[in-house]
């Protein structure tokens, strides 16, 4: 998803070039808050190695060289890791990358909807958000004509 301008300035750890390359790539949250008074916010989101970009990828693992990215990028389309620790395996010749950031699983995603009919075409893209338990929620939507 396009990441509104307002939202791409204030990614924090990444500069005015990294956030330039990864726009496109990716879509700014608000920060999590807390739900409750004095509970702790909620967990912050991660990425899913199976499904985010080579680019996506290489910024978050800068200390692993960019053709390992491109070799899982390649071999998760048939094997795609299933756990935290598959991670882990193949990050194992990498011990200064920060593993934090990326899981195997999703609970945001981009639903985009095209409708043509004759000359008009209309389209809309919404952020929805997997809710254990619960119908998905939506985040944001807007119209792209």
């Amino acid at each position: 998803a396009e990441m509104q301008k307002e939202a791409s300035d204030r990614v924090r750890g990444f500069d005015a070039a990294a956030v330039r390359k990864l726009r496109p790539e990716i879509t700014a949250l608000k920060p999590a808050t807390a739900t409750t008074q004095g509970a702790p916010p909620p967990p912050r989101t991660t990425v899913n190695v199976n499904t985010a970009s080579d680019v996506v990828l290489s910024a978050l693992l800068p200390t692993v060289p960019r053709e390992e990215i491109t070799k899982l990028v390649n071999t998760r389309k048939g094997h795609p890791m299933k756990d935290v620790a598959a991670i882990a395996t193949w990050a194992r010749n990498y011990p200064t990358a920060d593993l934090t950031a990326l899981d195997v699983k999703s609970s945001f995603f981009l639903a985009r909807i095209r409708v043509a009919q004759d000359d008009v075409e209309l389209a809309s893209e919404a952020l929805l958000q997997r809710v254990q338990g619960a119908p998905p929620v939506i985040i944001w939507r807007r119209s792209r004509y």
